[in-house]
């Protein structure tokens, strides 16, 4: 295929969709280096550090004015997570390559080229995600050797001078997440409340929690001992995307379940530690986060989102998260990261199970 002018990668989602997302745009820049490159979404504080972009607009404007894109000269659109909305505006604005899943029934007959596959539970997501660069002829392989590569988080800008003095270089500056935003099955509060009264007593790290205004006030309803605690610093719902990504980058580790933030950690090399239940769409085999320095810890046991013990939705706890004790939690993940720390890791010497692309 010829190169084309200007290239739109979509994905009005979460902020891990985003993250998966970015190496589909780096796949392209290696290809095709002086092409247009523009992300469309609402996740723009967190794609601006990535060197692979030109440029971002937000996807709301785009759906109120489809033209924006002809206006752009946009000659090729994909649409890696099969949003509605978007592939319809690549047709109303008769973008001349647009690509999307065949079997994503609703948006697939807005496409004119294709990539195909249905149940993502058996592979990581982000093997499907650069599937869509395929379907133009763009190759995936070789992947960089570094993961930290594959996204492209170079443009990162300093934090807040205040968080800044917050951070002790004498001990391991450890940011906790509590709440996924509903993405991911959560880990209780009172189990992080655990965890902080029990690294607090080491004096090894220095520990802050972070997440958004509405995270806040769940967790004041949930566990107001957790803000409160003097072993912490609380800052959840102080920080903007952008400030939270430039505060992920500077600190030593993120703990988290599967959420977006998690996923940031490993991609800017951080020690991305994850808690995650054991099913289908839930579990470390489609969600795990990719980075040197990430790793995973599943509830035991599978977890039956509907049933009894486990609610339907995800972001509540359920009975196979709260099987996931403090104790564990701190021995299998937190505490070798200082005992043992953790060596470079190239993309060829992740295990096959920590990340199995199905390309």
């Amino acid at each position: 295929m010829k190169a084309p002018r200007t290239v739109v990668l979509a994905n009005p989602y979460a902020i891990g969709d985003t993250v998966m997302m970015l190496p589909l745009a780096g796949a392209i820049r290696r290809h095709w280096p002086d092409v247009k490159l523009y992300f469309a979404g609402l996740q723009l504080q967190l794609v601006q550090a990535c060197e692979f972009f030109d440029g971002v607009i937000d996807s709301r404007e785009l759906i109120a004015d489809p033209q924006i894109l002809k206006r752009m000269g946009t000659d090729v659109f994909l649409n890696p997570f099969a949003c509605n909305d978007m592939a319809r505006v690549a047709f109303a604005a008769r973008v001349p390559i647009r690509v999307g899943n065949l079997f994503r029934r609703r948006s697939a007959a807005f496409y004119n080229r294709f990539v195909a596959y249905g149940d993502t539970g058996h592979a990581h997501m982000l093997g499907f995600s650069l599937r869509h660069v395929k379907a133009l002829g763009v190759p995936i392989y070789p992947l960089p050797s570094d993961p930290r590569a594959l996204f492209g988080l170079t443009r990162v800008g300093p934090p807040p001078e205040h968080l800044k003095q917050q951070l002790d270089p004498d001990r391991f500056n450890l940011i906790l997440h509590p709440k996924s935003g509903g993405s991911g099955r959560e880990w209780p509060p009172e189990y992080y409340l655990e965890l902080v009264r029990t690294l607090g007593k080491t004096n090894q790290f220095k520990l802050f929690l972070t997440g958004s205004e509405k995270e806040r006030q769940a967790v004041e309803r949930e566990c107001p001992q957790l803000l409160q605690s003097e072993s912490i610093t609380n800052v959840m719902g102080a920080l903007s995307l952008g400030e939270l990504v430039s505060f992920i980058n500077v600190a030593d580790g993120l703990l988290a379940s599967g959420t977006g933030p998690l996923h940031i950690a490993a991609a800017l090399g951080r020690h991305a530690m994850g808690i995650y239940a054991t099913g289908p769409t839930l579990d470390p085999t489609s969600w795990r986060p990719v980075g040197p320095y990430a790793r995973t810890i599943s509830s035991p046991g599978r977890c039956k989102p509907g049933s009894q013990t486990c609610p339907k939705k995800t972001g509540p706890p359920c009975n196979c998260t709260r099987a996931l004790q403090p104790d564990e939690v701190i021995s299998r993940l937190v505490m070798p990261v200082l005992q043992r720390g953790a060596g470079e890791l190239r993309w060829s010497e992740l295990p096959g199970s920590d990340i199995r692309l199905a390309l």
